[in-house]
């Protein structure tokens, strides 16, 4: 049958069946799913449309100049024949073709539509997941809330990473679990494939979730054999996608740099004399400036022209040597951190921007106010973190077991963005999850509801 009389059908038995609503979701979800797909297209190629002029013109240099100078024939570097390993290379490495095609002017619109189609295949990932977690049905309104969340919308059409881990991050936990279910060698590899892709697209969360599912493969299988075979087989894999790009950075910089030279930067960024006030300001902790120790850094991303990256030193000396400012700032201010810990958790999880601000074009025109941002934010997040939670209360002990791989998932989040930087942004990732979450507890809701209904009154 074509697919459009199905969903017509689908349509039909939606509309005119007999049966509780949720066992008509169940049998016709895989065609509904497709309408839900159309929906998230139309919606995305409206935003690219109508803010394309500014949204489009935005990208991070951090990303976009190793990119252009790697078209040019100078290298993946901050300048001419200058290397760099100051981002993750995926995301340079996702651009280049784009320059190579459309060139540094013409590039937007490709890329934009390329970053849409990865944002629907996360949208089916919802779906999948939700479906090898609970059921069909939870899995389709897991989708259809990705389809048309706010921050979706707008993060699928910024160049910049999150796109990229988003769609990483959700194949890993879709292989998580199925491993779980059916332990098989060609799964763990494949696992493994996903983590160290999405380590070099952005390190962040996956250190600690590949260690925490593990754990959880071991509780479940009640087998510590077992759990660490699989482990090692989705640790080789991770560590064989990323050797290349270890092997080239100590051809580059003669020194040990797994992922990025940027880490000391981030790491320095949350902890120096100025965090606190920010973080107590509600003002974003990207603009704390540099003490005065006549030591440039790129804060806002990479120089266009020059090698140096610092004053008199290589990257990963520049890297260790803002690590090692933070350490010292740690030590002598260690009554501070666990206030800090703790607003960096609040930040990160409130159903709330932060900071509360809209969205500026390349131009610094507003494209979206604060209010409307915030408010859209707000409802939006704050309706699956409610129901996320909700799930969480309400499920049998059986049902919990398998959603410890979702809780691990938070828990690397949080150990990540607490540790470094908090910011909504960063943790737009899991609320793909969330959504799975949220859409498990509308469905128990509504059961509860109809089975309250129909039960005869005396």
């Amino acid at each position: 049958m074509h697919p459009l009389l199905k969903l017509q059908e689908a349509w039909r038995d939606m509309r005119d069946g007999h049966t509780p609503i949720g066992e008509r979701v169940e049998r016709n979800a895989d065609i509904l799913l497709f309408a839900i797909l159309g929906l998230a297209l139309i919606l995305r190629l409206g935003f690219l449309f109508a803010f394309h002029s500014e949204l489009t013109t935005r990208i991070e240099k951090g990303f976009a100049y190793p990119a252009m100078n790697f078209v040019a024939g100078h290298g993946m570097g901050i300048a001419r024949d200058c290397p760099t390993s100051y981002r993750a290379p995926l995301y340079i490495l996702f651009l280049i073709p784009f320059y190579a095609v459309f060139g540094t002017t013409r590039y937007a619109w490709p890329l934009g539509l390329a970053q849409m189609a990865i944002g629907l295949s996360s949208i089916w990932l919802v779906y999948l997941i939700g479906k090898e977690w609970r059921s069909k049905r939870v899995g389709l309104l897991g989708a259809l809330f990705m389809a048309v969340y706010p921050y979706n919308l707008y993060h699928d059409t910024q160049f910049y990473i999150t796109f990229l881990f988003t769609f990483l991050m959700l194949l890993a936990t879709l292989g998580l679990l199925r491993l779980e279910r059916v332990p098989k060698t060609g799964t763990a590899a494949l696992n493994g494939l996903w983590i160290g892709l999405a380590m070099l697209a952005t390190s962040g969360p996956m250190v600690f979730f590949a260690p925490l599912a593990s754990v959880w493969l071991w509780w479940r299988w009640g087998s510590f054999r077992k759990a660490l075979r699989f482990s090692c087989v989705m640790g080789i894999s991770a560590l064989l996608v990323m050797t290349p790009w270890v092997i080239r950075n100590y051809a580059v910089h003669r020194a040990f740099v797994p992922l990025t030279t940027d880490g000391g930067r981030v790491f320095h960024k949350d902890y120096n004399p100025l965090a606190m006030r920010m973080l107590l300001n509600d003002l974003w902790i990207d603009a704390t400036p540099e003490p005065a120790d006549g030591i440039p850094t790129p804060m806002d991303g990479v120089r266009k022209s020059g090698c140096a990256f610092m004053q008199g030193r290589s990257e990963p000396e520049a890297d260790r040597f803002w690590y090692a400012k933070a350490r010292g700032w740690m030590r002598a201010h260690a009554p501070e951190l666990p206030g800090l810990f703790g607003m960096k958790f609040l930040l990160l999880w409130h159903p709330w921007m932060y900071p509360p601000k809209g969205a500026v074009g390349g131009n610094g025109a507003v494209i979206l106010s604060d209010s409307f941002m915030n408010w859209g934010y707000a409802l939006s997040y704050g309706f699956l973190l409610t129901l996320s939670l909700l799930e969480v209360a309400l499920e049998s002990r059986e049902e919990r077991k398998r959603t410890v791989l979702f809780i691990a998932l938070a828990l690397a989040f949080t150990l990540t963005y607490v540790i470094t930087t908090p910011g909504t942004k960063y943790r737009v990732p899991f609320d793909s999850i969330m959504a799975v979450m949220a859409a498990s507890a509308f469905w128990r809701l509504s059961d509860a509801w109809s089975t309250k209904k129909n039960v005869p009154h005396e």
